[in-house]
């Protein structure tokens, strides 16, 4: 069983942790949610642009797997912000997150 998450372990794990960091985005950014299949994209994309431009600065953070979760995080978050942004233009387009102000 081992053998066989080792070798797909280059594929898995980024989609795990693109997924998390969606998710984690959709909780702590306030605005319009996209569902759990449009968080899972944005966190994959998110996890794409935090391991370009973000985990360079990332250093003091020792463990890997901790690195590759905030970094993909924070460019979830951003890119969600920026999808947010874009969003307030579209009248059609309410928070669903709503919930979260009771």
């Amino acid at each position: 069983m081992y053998d066989l998450y080792k070798q797909y372990d280059h594929i898995l794990l980024p989609i795990f942790i693109g997924c998390a960091a969606g998710l984690l985005a959709q909780m702590l950014l306030p605005g319009r949610g996209y569902g759990l299949l449009g968080s899972f994209v944005v966190g994959m994309a998110g996890a794409w642009l935090g391991n370009r431009y973000v985990i360079s600065y990332l250093d003091i953070l020792e463990h890997e797997l901790v690195r590759k979760i905030v970094s993909a995080t924070i460019g979830a978050m951003a890119l969600s912000f920026v999808l947010n942004v874009f969003s307030l233009f579209h009248k059609k387009d309410r928070d669903k997150t709503k919930w979260r102000n009771n």
